[in-house]
């Protein structure tokens, strides 16, 4: 398994749209290191995270 992953691998990996996704990312907490302007998502981490907000409307990230 890939330590970072891409948004696009883990939206393909996913269901989740990309704007709630995009949200997610925004998130001081997300699991994810910057690369210039772009996040790669750390792969071993975002399990945690989600079962961590779990219940949570996702839609109140946008």
């Amino acid at each position: 398994m890939k330590y970072l992953i891409t948004i696009k691998e883990f939206l393909d990996s996913n269901d989740i749209g990309e704007d709630v996704f995009a949200a997610m990312v925004k998130q001081n907490d997300f699991p994810k290191i910057m690369v210039g302007n772009r996040a790669k998502i750390i792969a071993n981490k975002v399990d945690d995270w989600l079962m961590a907000h779990m219940g949570e409307d996702m839609n109140d990230f946008k």
